[in-house]
């Protein structure tokens, strides 16, 4: 490798990492995130993230119980009464698009942005 071709590879990891920390600044500035509660297909909450306090929500239906833990800004599936239990182990989520679905007892959990920005492969 040449003096040359050590400056060029060194330009293009600077601008690389100059790109994707803008682009993700961009995204996770726009706006403010909340929880889609969704049973069988049908959003029936809404939750507002980045209150500082933790907070549970119980919800118990004919498809079985979840219970979701907030946490500020992040999300998770404290516990449910499914067999598999892979939307508990799941773990937080936190920004725009992400999801925990629980298929047994129809329980879906996405976050959304207000102003509609979510992460997509257009955005990048």
């Amino acid at each position: 490798m040449t003096k040359g071709d050590k400056i060029t590879a060194v330009i293009i990891i600077l601008i690389s990492l100059t790109l994707f920390i803008g682009i993700n600044a961009t995204q996770i500035n726009s706006g403010k995130n909340y929880a889609s509660i969704q049973i069988d297909g049908k959003e029936v909450e809404k939750i507002t993230l980045g209150q500082s306090s933790k907070k549970q929500y119980t919800y118990e239906t004919e498809y079985g119980l979840n219970i979701i833990e907030v946490d500020n800004e992040k999300i998770h599936m404290h516990e449910a009464d499914c067999d598999d239990q892979i939307c508990v182990r799941q773990g937080y989520i936190e920004n725009s698009g992400e999801m925990i679905v629980c298929l047994p007892n129809r329980f879906i959990v996405e976050i959304k942005n207000d102003k509609g920005n979510e992460f997509d492969a257009i955005n990048y």
